[in-house]
């Protein structure tokens, strides 16, 4: 989860019912992570891929690089390719990168990398491993939440003279979850 009951009940300060806050906090966690196209917990990953290069084909950054589908990188456990570990890469673990310092063979051939990617979340979080989770997803995790625990179609509402704001169709997340998470939406095919 993208926060801890405690943490969201800090900021939801009349929130006396645990229980539907704690299932709202895991259904935004589980739908900002569903937007932006990417998982935020810390955990390990296997990725494999098959591929051709033809011989006929000139090396190119396309070739030389492989995007890898979590990030950020904490560490790369193995690196194979056609089934022979290698250190032949640069990593840039931030963006989930990795560049093959020699370009790839040619031919067909199989990259197979496991890996660990991602933030220490709240709900992980220790005192050796404190929280690395941008703030900016932890509140839109929150403000998600109490969006949920409302009327679901409800998006705005106000006291005096009475108004209300109805979601419209076309609208997946408030504007302000949108705006807090937009940094972090995977571009990733």
């Amino acid at each position: 989860m993208l926060t801890t009951l405690a943490r969201a009940k800090s900021f939801i300060a009349d929130q006396e019912d645990v229980l539907p806050l704690a299932l709202a906090l895991e259904m935004a966690s589980s739908i900002i992570e569903t937007h932006c196209k990417r998982l935020f917990t810390k955990r390990s990953y296997t990725e494999k891929i098959s591929t051709i290069q033809e011989p006929y084909q000139a090396p190119s950054q396309l070739y030389t690089k492989l995007v890898l589908r979590q990030y950020p990188i904490l560490s790369i456990d193995t690196f194979t390719v056609s089934g022979e570990n290698t250190t032949d890469y640069e990593l840039l673990p931030d963006e989930g990168i990795l560049f093959r310092k020699n370009g790839w063979p040619r031919g067909e051939f199989i990259i197979e990398t496991m890996y660990t990617a991602g933030f220490i979340t709240p709900d992980i979080a220790t005192e050796a491993e404190p929280t690395n989770l941008p703030r900016s997803l932890e509140m839109a995790c929150i403000l998600l939440a109490q969006t949920l625990m409302r009327a679901p179609s409800v998006t705005s509402e106000r006291v005096g003279d009475i108004a209300l704001t109805y979601q419209s169709d076309g609208d997946s997340l408030p504007p302000a979850v949108k705006a807090l998470i937009g940094p972090y939406v995977s571009r990733r095919v």
